[in-house]
């Protein structure tokens, strides 16, 4: 079963994983240079961001979503 949650410190380095693994696989049009660049930002951002999370029964992360004044970013 998949439950939702919000996101919390020990998430981050899970948020940034599953970022990357769909980054990877559907902007391949991205230089590996701008892909760096990106993740970086990304990396400093997702850990902290406020995040509802889809868990898994063992709580472990699958998806996330940023949600700002009522839209899915």
């Amino acid at each position: 079963m998949i439950k939702l949650r919000p996101s919390r410190p020990e998430d981050g380095a899970r948020v940034v994983e599953i970022w990357a693994a769909a980054v990877d696989a559907t902007h391949d049009f991205l230089t590996p240079d701008d892909r760096a660049a990106i993740g970086g930002d990304v990396e400093r951002f997702l850990p902290t961001a406020p995040l509802m999370l889809a868990v898994d029964d063992r709580d472990r992360p699958l998806g996330f979503m940023l949600i700002v004044d009522g839209h899915m970013e």
